[in-house]
C-alpha cells in the first residue's frame, strides 16, 4: 500500500504517543489496533520511518523515451 507523507506523519505520531503513554491500542480511521508488546510498537515505528524516508508526494512520471540512431557507411570500419 502506498502512503502519502501526511499519512506516514500521522501514523508515526500515533505510534510514538502510544509508546509514550504506555498503551498498546491505536484507533486509526475507524479501526482499532492492539499491539502485543513494546517491541511490536517500536518495529512499527521503524517501519513507518523507513517508508517516510523513501516517500515522495511527487506524481510518478514515466521515463523519457530514448531514441536510437543507426548510421550506415560504406567506408571505414571494414566489412561485416
Amino acid at each position: 500500500m502506498a502512503y502519502t507523507t501526511a499519512q506516514l506523519d500521522t501514523n508515526i505520531a500515533k505510534l510514538e504517543s502510544c509508546l509514550a503513554l504506555g498503551t498498546a491500542e491505536i484507533t486509526h480511521e475507524g479501526r482499532r489496533l492492539v499491539y502485543r508488546s513494546v517491541a511490536d510498537i517500536r518495529s512499527a515505528i521503524t517501519y513507518f520511518k523507513a517508508l517516510y524516508d523513501n516517500a515522495t508526494d511527487a506524481p510518478l512520471t514515466p521515463a523519457p523515451k530514448t531514441r536510437t540512431f543507426y548510421g550506415y557507411t560504406n567506408k571505414g570500419f571494414g566489412s561485416f
